[in-house]
This record gives structure tokens, C-alpha cells and sequence, in this order.
């Protein structure tokens, strides 16, 4: 199976970070042998970073001291939500929900992406 590829994350737009990582999980998830090791995970992911992104990921590559965060997919996307996510999501997406009007069934989607 041939997954596309995420598009580049420049860190612009925080509302984009979900399906960044969402591509980004979907690609591991359909090619567990290519995905072994923590570290493939994240240099994948770092390979679609640019901007402030990049730089961020640069230096999780190369300092030893960040090699916690090379070896733990799971703590980089902690750690690169916490820097570049929007840092009032659940409040964005109740105003977002309250402000709607639509179908029973596309409100439903929208719950079902909160949880």
C-alpha cells in the first residue's frame, strides 16, 4: 500500500499540527517494518519540517542531550505539540462547536474528533 506523504509543517498555523501528525501516524501504522525504531519515526517526521520547526528538530538530532526525545516518538510529540500546537485547543474547539449550525451528522464528526 502507497501512502501519500505529509505535507510540510512550517509551525505557521497551529491548527495544522493534528493532521500533520495524523499523516505522520497513518504512514507508521501502514509500514510497521520501515517504522521499527523510535528514531526512524522521528527523523521521518523531522524530514517535513521547515522554519522554526526545522530548527527545533535540528537541534533534537544533534544534541545529545535531547536524545531522549530522538529515541521517543511518543515524548517528541509531546514535547513538539506543546512548542507549536495551539495552546488553547480545547477552548478553540468548544467555540468552534457553539458556533456551527449544521447537520446532526457533521456535528457528531466534529465530537467525534474532540475525543
Amino acid at each position: 500500500m502507497k501512502l501519500g506523504t505529509p505535507s510540510t509543517f512550517d509551525g505557521k498555523d497551529p491548527h495544522k499540527i493534528r493532521e500533520f501528525l495524523g499523516k505522520l501516524r497513518n504512514i507508521f501504522l501502514a509500514d510497521p517494518t520501515k517504522f521499527r525504531l523510535e528514531s526512524q519515526k522521528v527523523a521521518y517526521a523531522c524530514s517535513f519540517m521547515t522554519a522554526a520547526p526545522f530548527d527545533w528538530a535540528q537541534n533534537i538530532l544533534f544534541d545529545d542531550s535531547q536524545a531522549a526525545l530522538r529515541h521517543n516518538f511518543a515524548a517528541f510529540e509531546s514535547s513538539f505539540l506543546a512548542i507549536f500546537g495551539n495552546p488553547n485547543e480545547a477552548q478553540t474547539s468548544k467555540t468552534k462547536l457553539r458556533c456551527y449550525c449544521r447537520s446532526v451528522s457533521s456535528y457528531v464528526a466534529s465530537v467525534d474528533d474532540l475525543l
